[in-house]
């Protein structure tokens, strides 16, 4: 009891002390709040101020927020840079002062010209919907890093010492808050861009058009373009920023090269009449990492650099959609075909499955459509061939090889249509290829062939046979070695003609029967399995006999289902738990066949 009472007065003490020490902690933070606060010179919010002068001994600059954005109205109208504004509003929102003097305790002579206010520095003044508010900042002190500053010159005001470094921070220029971002635009309103070459050997004009829901280049060519890569050019034209100012008049732009520019870079937007437009001219005589560049639609003259306007030159030169087939989702295609020398194949969509279309009626193998369909929307073109005339030349006139789809409308297409790829000669380990939708002749890279079908079982499904476990009722294994049966007896199976079975590999062996799949399948046998090495009776309503015999160099068993011409392979782990389902310790820790993975 006494060991409680002791436990219980120490658990008063903390809780007290913890008490205390929390309401000191917010005593003091609440004191240097109301300290901090006090010492500020203008008691307003950031977010409140819509007008800005800031004047220096060399120029003045007028702002102004509209519609939420801040403006530049004097001595250019031009956008300011929101987040440089931002910053800057917020320094003048808690400005303190270091020391205010009263007027009592200013000296008699003349203040204005012995602190520095006859001829400011800088002279700051702000508006809110509460009134207006001005800094004027003299000379520095002679002891610290401090400045003499005033909110008002009448005799009455009192002087304030300011940090230094904050004043200093305070003298910007136009330079300093107008933006110096190039294209304003959002990238979803786009509906046309280009790049035209005004001066060199020769005029170049290049324009891409949304049509749609894809987009197409107008110029030099009638082709699709990349999405993907327009998206990045977008990216890229949005991120072109001004490193220097040179100009406002507009005047004498023959000094740039801007009067008859090298480039002209061009966006178009919906529900706006007129482009943006970039000018480039000239390189600077000082420094060839510069050009002169200017939008056409102000006066202002600027530099940028030289390698980013030729990065977005050649970037969008190669807009260009290099894919073979028009762009399309895997979801879209219903069906698809291929057709050789003496190989015709064609599957339709058949819910989440695919079915053959031929005399070998039957799934295929999904994954197998899946991956080629995925090579087909992937497939990309090393080089393009304008000649659309010279389909011979390229053994393109009558092409022996060809692959068909059909595509439902969806996401990328307005409509459903049907396409076809047509292989023509190989070249220099390149094969060319044209679809029946567009007059160009691309070259593919020959391998691209070892992804088409060689025999009409390459893309039949690999499913050997179906069942429900329940349906069989027993299973004979015999070979020249061993012959047992095994079969189910009160719910569990039970071999005979074989001692010491696992119970564990008797289940694992019915379940590979009731769905046994290939390895993959081989074809037609002659007399390789006319003697198997293992024969497997399966008693369901319908009897199956699996066929088994030597092993093949790829690890797996050649096996096959008696009435069945098609030979399989079968997997080696399989074939020994239905082959040998003792209990075995040497085997006991060997991972599942890949069946039941």
């Amino acid at each position: 009891m006494k060991n409680f009472r002791s436990t219980l007065v120490l658990f008063i003490i903390a809780a007290l002390l913890i008490g205390y020490i929390s309401l000191f902690d917010k005593k003091i933070k609440s004191t240097e709040e109301r300290q901090r606060t006090e010492n500020e010179l203008f008691h307003v919010e950031a977010s409140d101020i819509n007008w800005l002068q800031i004047k220096s001994q060399s120029e003045t600059v007028v702002l102004e927020k509209k519609d939420n954005q801040w403006k530049i109205t004097s001595p250019i109208h031009v956008d300011a840079d929101e987040r440089t504004i931002d910053r800057y509003l917020v320094d003048l929102q808690y400005l303190e002062m270091r020391r205010e003097i009263p007027p009592t305790e200013l000296p008699k002579e003349d203040i204005l010209k012995q602190w520095g206010f006859s001829n400011p520095s800088l002279e700051i003044s702000f508006k809110t919907s509460k009134g207006k508010y001005d800094l004027i900042v003299g000379r520095k002190t002679a002891v610290s890093e401090l400045v003499y500053a005033r909110t008002s010159l009448g005799s009455n005001a009192p002087v304030y010492l300011i940090s230094s470094s904050i004043a200093d921070s305070l003298k910007k220029g136009l330079d300093d808050l107008r933006s110096r971002v190039v294209f304003h635009f959002n990238p979803f309103s786009v509906e046309k861009c280009g790049i035209r070459q005004m001066s060199g050997p020769s005029f170049s004009d290049y324009a891409v058009l949304k049509k749609g829901k894809q987009w197409e280049i107008q110029k030099p060519v009638l082709a699709r373009a990349d999405s993907t890569k327009l998206e990045q050019w977008f990216n890229d034209l949005l991120s072109l920023r001004v490193d220097k100012f040179v100009s406002d008049d507009g005047s004498n732009l023959n000094q740039y090269g801007l009067d008859s520019p090298r480039y002209q870079i061009w966006v178009g937007q919906s529900g706006k009449k007129d482009e943006d437009k970039l000018l480039v001219g000239n390189s600077l005589s000082s420094n060839s990492k510069q050009v002169y560049a200017k939008m056409a639609a102000n006066n202002s003259v600027f530099t940028l650099e030289t390698d980013m306007i030729n990065r977005l030159v050649q970037n969008f030169l190669d807009i260009r959609d290099r894919h073979v087939l028009p762009a399309f989702s895997e979801e879209q295609v219903d069906k698809i075909g291929f057709q050789g020398k003496n190989l015709k194949l064609f599957y339709i969509k058949k819910g989440s499955d695919w079915q053959s279309e031929e005399t070998e009626k039957g799934l295929a193998n999904k994954t197998k459509i899946k991956d080629f369909i995925e090579t087909l929307r992937n497939l990309e073109s090393q080089e393009i061939k304008q000649e659309q005339m010279e389909i011979k030349v390229y053994g393109l006139d009558n092409p022996e090889e060809k692959i068909e789809i059909e595509f439902n409308p969806g996401l990328t297409m307005d409509k459903g249509q049907k396409v076809e790829l047509y292989l023509g000669k190989v070249e220099n380990g390149l094969i060319y290829a044209k679809n029946s939708i567009e007059p160009f002749v691309y070259t593919l890279k020959e391998e691209f062939t070892k992804s088409l079908p060689k025999t009409p079982w390459d893309w039949k499904d690999l499913s050997v046979m179906q069942l429900d476990p329940q349906e069989i009722t027993q299973w004979d294994v015999s070979s020249s070695l061993q012959s047992f049966s095994v079969k189910r007896k009160e719910g569990k199976l039970i071999a005979t003609g074989m001692a010491d079975t696992d119970e564990e590999k008797l289940k694992d062996g019915l379940e590979y029967l009731s769905h046994l799949k290939a390895v993959r399948w081989i074809g037609p046998q002659g007399t390789e399995l006319s003697k198997p090495q293992v024969k497997i009776t399966v008693h369901a309503k319908k009897n199956y006999i699996l066929l088994i015999g030597p092993s093949l160099p790829s690890g797996g068993r050649l096996a096959l289902i008696e009435g069945n011409p098609l030979a399989f392979e079968l997997e080696e782990s399989i074939f020994r738990v239905l082959t040998s389902p003792q209990k075995n310790p040497s085997t006991l820790q060997e991972a599942k066949p890949q069946a039941l993975r």
